[in-house]
C-alpha cells in the first residue's frame, strides 16, 4: 500500500535445504527473493546460488570491505 521497495541482504539458497527441516523456510526465502526489488549479495557463491534457483531475481553485489587506512602507521 505504501509502494516501499523490498530489499534483501545476504540471502542464500542451497538445494540441500529443499527437503527436511529447512524446506518450508527455503520456500519462504525463494518467494522473498522473487518479490524483492533488489537482493544484495556479499559473495559470488550466494549470488550464483540465488541466480541458479531464481533466474528472474534482481541481484546486486556489495562485497564486504573494510578501509584499513585509519589503522596504518
Amino acid at each position: 500500500a505504501f509502494a516501499v521497495p523490498y530489499v534483501t541482504a545476504e540471502a542464500s539458497y542451497s538445494r540441500r535445504r529443499n527437503a527436511g527441516l529447512w524446506a518450508d523456510t527455503q520456500a519462504l526465502v525463494a518467494r522473498a527473493v522473487e518479490q524483492a526489488a533488489l537482493n544484495i549479495c556479499f559473495t559470488q557463491r550466494d549470488r550464483q546460488g540465488l541466480a541458479d534457483a531464481i533466474p528472474d531475481a534482481a541481484l546486486g553485489m556489495l562485497p564486504p570491505f573494510i578501509d584499513t587506512s585509519a589503522f596504518r602507521e
